[in-house]
């Protein structure tokens, strides 16, 4: 993942179109997050450092927000399934209710 510190139109004129990333968040108005496969970040680090934009590689092995996780879901699926949720065992005081 790429934390991009410029204009979010790079993703479309540049990004989006030599690359499989995907745009994983647009934070503010000149901060976005793009994610993908290593080999696909590399791309638009490459991308990046031609044109002189400012970003920061995140140390994470993908982006849980992207493509990356759909082969990974299925065993995901399984542990989740091996999970037990019991009632809560200790009072929780809030000034949230819901229904």
């Amino acid at each position: 993942m790429l934390t991009i510190l410029d204009n979010p139109d790079i993703w479309d004129n540049i990004l989006a179109k030599h690359t499989r990333c995907e745009l994983a968040a647009h934070n503010y108005d000149n901060c976005f997050v793009v994610a993908g496969y290593k080999d696909e970040t590399d791309i638009a680090k490459n991308l990046l450092k031609e044109e002189k934009i400012i970003y920061n590689e995140l140390p994470v092995e993908f982006g849980f927000h992207s493509y990356a996780v759909d082969e990974r879901r299925e065993a995901y699926m399984e542990v989740v399934d091996t999970i037990t949720i019991n009632d809560p065992q200790i009072p929780i005081l809030s000034s949230v209710h819901g229904e």
